[in-house]
């Protein structure tokens, strides 16, 4: 029989790689009892969840000569846990935070037994520009108007200023007499001599105490004020601007009402009527607590 070169040359080396790799099972699990002898295995290297069994394999052999002995689903990795939630801020934290930036500002709202009839910023110094803010509340507040209406019409009732005439057409120039009193007498009042004189021009409610003392301090705001520092001092801004109000009116009043007799007369009126208007303010809110249900206030 005649053998070829290529089929002996295949022969040889088969031989000669079959003598050199050897494969081995994979070392069972030790015995606690150590007496059964272990016939000869490869260890297992573990990648994770998965068995390999290294073969004895010359070193350059590639990594596909490894067996897979165990195969396993790697479990999932445990989900990380989810963010701590932050919990909303209580008013107690909150009014803390307020209280680390703003120390004056909550100390200012603190101030118990105060609380100004005019709502712009707090108890601390007013700016221009919020003094300013004042001026136009009042302008444009429809308590104005019907303030000035009223007024106008008991100036008629009464026979006040018989240098506008009567009827429909006096009572006209009344109401724009007295809307023109009411507008420049804030405007000077509230808000261009408090920002000369630096004085502030709310009013600030006393709120406790008994009916007598509260009344006796309404009445008091008229010549007493708040200046910028802090301080208590003379309501120069208000006098002052009550005063000038009514100097100014003489060139649009009837001849026979002119005058400096007048203008003193009339600027006694003009404080008398906001003695009147501070005793609002202060028992107004006390009263509308006990007439006013509260589901129809607006403050509910």
């Amino acid at each position: 029989m005649k053998v070829s070169g290529i089929a002996t040359l295949s022969f040889v080396l088969g031989c000669v790689l079959g003598a050199s790799t050897q494969v081995l099972p994979p070392c069972p699990a030790p015995n606690s009892f150590g007496s059964v002898p272990r016939p000869a295995c490869a260890a297992v290297e573990q990648f994770g969840a998965a068995g390999i069994v290294q073969q004895n394999r010359p070193a350059e052999a590639e990594a596909h000569d490894y067996q897979i002995v165990k195969s396993a689903v790697l479990s999932p990795s445990p989900a990380a846990p989810p963010p701590a939630t932050i919990d909303s801020p209580s008013t107690v934290q909150l009014k803390a935070a307020l209280a680390a930036a703003r120390p004056e500002a909550m100390a200012a709202q603190e101030v118990s037994g105060v609380r100004h009839e005019d709502d712009v910023g707090s108890v601390t110094p007013l700016t221009p520009r919020q003094k300013f803010e004042i001026f136009t509340r009042h302008t444009f507040s429809p308590f104005t108007f019907v303030s000035a209406a009223f007024d106008a019409g008991m100036s008629q009732a009464s026979g006040q200023n018989r240098g506008f005439g009567g009827g429909v057409e006096g009572y006209g120039e009344r109401y724009g007499a007295t809307l023109a009193d009411s507008e420049s007498a804030v405007f000077f009042g509230k808000f261009l001599l408090p920002v000369i004189l630096r004085q502030d021009p709310r009013y600030f409610r006393m709120r406790e105490g008994s009916v007598t003392r509260r009344a006796f301090y309404a009445m008091s705001r008229i010549v007493v004020t708040r200046n910028d520092d802090g301080s208590s001092g003379f309501n120069t801004s208000h006098v002052l601007g009550r005063f000038i109000s009514k100097a100014i009116a003489n060139s649009y009043y009837p001849q026979r009402d002119r005058g400096f007799n007048h203008t003193l007369v009339n600027t006694g009126n003009g404080l008398l009527s906001d003695v009147e208007t501070n005793l609002f303010r202060e028992f107004w809110p006390d009263l509308r607590e006990k007439i006013i249900p509260k589901r129809f206030r607006r403050d509910h």
